[in-house]
């Protein structure tokens, strides 16, 4: 085989295209100067149909028609808290040899605070005079379908505006998404967090325009930007993280900002009802959110998951240690496809409250449940209510006796242990062994671990110090700790 051939037959399998030296050292396998090499690849690739684009050879016949470009800006009320509302959108197109603006304000589902419209820049009064996503989305639609939109580090905003399009027209929207900056960035022409006008003036640009508004000026600035990067060589896309929009039936924007921001686990289903993942979160809408918000993890695992997933559910479980616990035990009994550590790996040295009452919120308001732990192991529970102003405190007394009992049963062993140490030192279990059967010890290692990184935070009493006191002195004083406690919060609860 000639080396023309070996060259076709080697660009008909790069997707991406191949450097002339990449030709010359994996194809034609020469060894020599660079120099040497290229001269001798140029000369084949004269006689073939391929083209160069950004340094890289292609084959003319598997060359991609490039997508129409837009420049795309997108101004929000925030894609973090509450439900994410569009305020303003301007694209800037070519058409023919002619450059055309597209903007509208849009008017939001909801009022906006004065705080927000000072953020935003917006009066509130105008954009309830201008009209709404979905009587905009038929003309929106229009401009973008089947074109490459381009944005400044608005990803997120920009993805969250494509999903409200396509709940608005019914339709999947056939566009893809580039951030500009990447590309900049993987040339190091600017910094990854650059703003737009640094960018410009990196690449001799003038950083601002005459606009009506700063976003439509932020939208010519951007084309501007995208124009100079062609002539200059430089590539728009660089290494980009993968790009998940909401095409999933399932998987509605509406859907994700309906999640409760509160402590819980969540599960990701495949489309035939495959479990696929479990995961804890402290704020569940937060967590389940940055999924699709387009921050990129460069993770396979990551990527499968998130092609494959076609639903979302979750479960509020009141506090941050519940919701711990019960994604360990979900990955135990479910084995999800995509969970790869199954079980907790034990951990040493953990300084963690031996003996101690937690107090942890519930799914019920003005509840709390008092859970009782002695290393690591929830010996007893209660609910309480801090709106009863003379509670019952019998279950009190009787989980403070439970638990003094019981590590005075765990001293009593201790000590029992060190003796046979002593005589028979390969019959004496270790210590875990001893006061946490096996089933268990994942759990007791997670709450152990809970405990100490949120011993000081308030919600961790420490009891170690009752335990040596006599039976009737002990008992007063952790009762008056926990009355203690119970009255601080019901005080916050009230004033909340």
């Amino acid at each position: 085989m000639d080396g023309r051939n070996r060259i076709e037959t080697y660009l008909r399998h790069c997707a991406d295209g191949a450097s002339t030296l990449e030709i010359a050292r994996d194809a034609l396998r020469l060894t020599g100067p660079d120099a040497l090499l290229d001269r001798v690849v140029a000369g084949t690739l004269a006689g073939l149909a391929v083209l160069e684009r950004a340094g890289r050879w292609h084959l003319a016949s598997t060359l991609r028609r490039p997508r129409p470009q837009v420049a795309l800006s997108v101004r929000s009320t925030g894609y973090q808290r509450g439900l994410d509302q569009v305020v303003e959108v301007a694209c800037v197109s070519l058409c023919g040899q002619k450059e055309t603006l597209w903007h509208s304000q849009v008017r939001p589902s909801a009022p906006l605070s004065e705080a927000t419209q000072a953020h935003l820049g917006v009066d509130g009064r105008t954009l309830f005079t201008a009209p709404s996503l979905v009587s905009l989305a038929p003309a929106l639609c229009g401009q973008l379908e089947g074109t490459e939109l381009l944005s400044f580090g608005q990803l997120p905003r920009v993805a969250f505006l494509m999903a409200s399009l396509q709940e608005a027209s019914g339709r999947v929207l056939d566009v893809e998404l580039t951030d500009v900056s990447v590309g900049l960035a993987a040339g190091r022409w600017a910094p990854r967090r650059a703003p737009l006008e640094a960018a410009c003036a990196a690449l001799d640009l003038p950083n601002a325009v005459a606009a009506k508004t700063p976003l439509v000026a932020e939208a010519l600035l951007l084309w501007r930007l995208v124009e100079r990067m062609a002539e200059w060589g430089i590539a728009l896309d660089g290494e980009a993280p993968p790009a998940f929009d909401l095409h999933q039936v399932e998987i509605t924007a509406a859907a994700l900002y309906a999640i409760p921001e509160k402590p819980g686990i969540y599960r990701f289903w495949a489309r035939d009802g495959a479990l696929l993942y479990v995961g804890k979160a402290k704020n569940l809408g937060v967590r389940v959110r940055s999924y699709f918000q387009l921050r990129g993890d460069p993770r396979r695992q990551y990527v499968e998951l998130m092609a494959a997933a076609t639903q979302v559910t979750w479960q509020e479980q009141g506090s941050e240690l519940r919701a711990l616990l019960a994604e360990h035990r979900a990955i135990r009994d479910e084995l999800p496809r995509y969970n790869s550590q199954r079980e907790v790996g034990a951990r040493v040295h953990v300084q963690a409250p031996k003996c101690c009452v937690v107090f942890l919120e519930t799914l019920k308001p003005h509840e709390v449940e008092l859970a009782f732990v002695l290393d690591g192991r929830f010996l007893a529970s209660i609910s309480w209510n801090l709106g009863l102003e003379e509670p019952d405190e019998s279950p009190l007394e009787c989980a403070l006796e439970q638990i003094f009992a019981a590590s005075a049963g765990e001293q009593t062993r201790a000590l029992l242990g060190t003796e046979l140490t002593q005589s028979e030192p390969a019959r004496v279990p270790t210590r875990d062994q001893t006061r946490v059967p096996t089933r268990d010890l994942a759990e007791a290692t997670i709450v152990n671990s809970w405990l100490a990184a949120n011993r000081d935070s308030g919600e961790v009493l420490d009891l170690e110090e009752y335990v040596d006191a006599k039976r009737s002195i002990r008992g007063i004083a952790a009762l008056g700790a926990i009355r203690a406690q119970l009255s601080e919060r019901n005080s916050l609860n009230t004033r909340g």
